[in-house]
Order: structure tokens, then C-alpha cells, then sequence
């Protein structure tokens, strides 16, 4: 009995190694699917550039309290963060603005996927 236990064992190490080293060594499998990129779009929105702040106060960007409501992708959106993408920020805090960029889908581990405009331009507007 526990010779075949041996031979079992032997044998079903063998065929992983040979699953193993086969699959090393097969040829690489040519592009056929490709990735496809969403199309960009842009977006302006107005309303009031806002820190965004968590847990323990810390920054971790920025948000716009959008003016009116929108509506992406089913859901009513009323502050969609931003990336400044560079572009100085900073003298707009608390102030109403108008932003505009490209709307980008974005995911994360604890959040799960959100909307975020890379702005491409940003100006100032009377409360």
C-alpha cells in the first residue's frame, strides 16, 4: 500500500514538473487582444475648490463642491475631486472656481472606483 502511495506521489510530482517547464517554455502568445483605452472627456464644471481631508485631518487633495448636481454615469455627483495635474491650485482654496479637464474614472482598495477631473485649466469666479 505504501509503495503505491510512493509511486502516486512520484508520479503526480513529475507531471507538475512537466506542466511547469512546459508552460516556461512555450511560445509567447501574440498580441490578439488589445488593450482598449476610454475616450477622453472633457469637462468643465463650476463651483467651490475645496481640501479634501481624512481621518485625522490630514490632506489628501482636492474637490470641487459642484454648483448644481451631475449626473455620471447614473449617479447624481455633487463633488468630484480633482488632480491638479500641476497646475497651481492652491490660491483658489474656498473660493468658487471654474474647472476644466478630463473626467477620469479612478479606483482604489478602500473606495472602490471614483470620478477625478485632471485639470487642464482652472480660473477664479465671483462668489
Amino acid at each position: 500500500m505504501r509503495r503505491w502511495r510512493d509511486i502516486n506521489s512520484l508520479l503526480m510530482g513529475l507531471f507538475l514538473f512537466i506542466g511547469l517547464v512546459s508552460h516556461a517554455w512555450a511560445e509567447p502568445r501574440t498580441g490578439t487582444i488589445k488593450a482598449v483605452k476610454a475616450p477622453e472627456v472633457e469637462i468643465t464644471v463650476t463651483g467651490k475648490l475645496l481640501r479634501v481631508m481624512a481621518i485625522g485631518a490630514e490632506t489628501t487633495g482636492w474637490a470641487v463642491d459642484l454648483d448644481e448636481p451631475r449626473q455620471i454615469e447614473g449617479k447624481k455627483v455633487t463633488r468630484i475631486e480633482i488632480d491638479p495635474a500641476g497646475q497651481p491650485v492652491g490660491d483658489f482654496e474656498n473660493r468658487r472656481g471654474e474647472i476644466a479637464g478630463i473626467l477620469e474614472k479612478r479606483s482604489g482598495v478602500e473606495r472602490g472606483d471614483y470620478w477625478v477631473i485632471v485639470v487642464k485649466k482652472i480660473r477664479g469666479l465671483a462668489n
